[in-house]
């Protein structure tokens, strides 16, 4: 028996599984006129933090988790996305390629099966194996 823990979930991940459980989104921005069908989005990046806490202090706010500019994306638990299709990235501040690369590929493992980076209009998409594939807009 593995006595490893499953990571904790990434900054505002609790939130977001917490609203989840909510039968009417429509508080969020991004949810369908409906409010059964919410918009997700992570945010990468230098400014990722001020970014994250004021999505989260809108009118309507944003289900937005937040990857830390020095945190390694493989050592959060990103399940609480893996709703999201597509899930929306958000680049704020200075990105470091690699840490993209890692948050993209953490996420899908953990279930996410499309990433749009609203920067660039890339999409990543998950293989059945779970391989992550860059398709160029």
């Amino acid at each position: 028996m593995s006595t490893r823990k499953r990571p904790k979930p990434p900054p505002y991940g609790t939130r977001i599984t917490q609203a989840l459980t909510s039968r009417d989104l429509r508080q969020f921005g991004g949810t369908s006129p409906d409010g059964r069908h919410p918009t997700l989005w992570v945010v990468i990046g230098s400014k990722a933090w001020e970014w994250g806490r004021s999505s989260w202090e809108r009118e309507h706010p944003r289900l937005m988790a937040v990857c830390p500019p020095d945190g390694d994306p493989r050592d959060f638990d990103w399940r609480c996305l893996a709703t999201a299709d597509p899930l929306m990235l958000v680049r704020a501040g200075r990105v470091d390629g690699d840490q993209l690369h890692r948050l993209v590929r953490a996420i899908m493992t953990d279930g996410v099966d499309r990433v749009i980076d609203m920067a660039t209009g890339c999409r990543y998409v998950a293989r059945v194996a779970k391989e992550v594939d860059h398709v160029a807009a």
